[in-house]
């Protein structure tokens, strides 16, 4: 496994959220803990490449996805994002 790696926010804001690309030999997995910015009870939509969580209040993240994911590669649970 190779250390990851922080990537941004769609928006370029580091700031709300980190985002960890952990590199396996089956495979890569995004992994962002976005219950602080959004809340744990957020949705989630996929929208061209683009993983956009938004929580009851109106606040909003917008995370790439890699090149090649599809919404079926992405999960959102208890605020934690995970793209396989």
């Amino acid at each position: 496994m190779k250390t990851p790696h922080e990537r941004e926010t769609a928006d370029g804001d580091e700031g709300d959220v980190r985002v960890r690309e952990l590199e396996h030999d089956d495979g890569t997995r995004l992994v962002a803990d976005v219950g602080g910015a959004v809340g744990v009870d957020a949705s989630l939509d996929v929208v061209e490449g683009t993983a956009i969580i938004v929580d009851g209040g109106g606040s909003q993240v917008e995370i790439d996805l890699p090149d090649g994911a599809v919404a079926d590669d992405v999960v959102l649970n208890n605020g934690v994002l995970t793209v396989e």
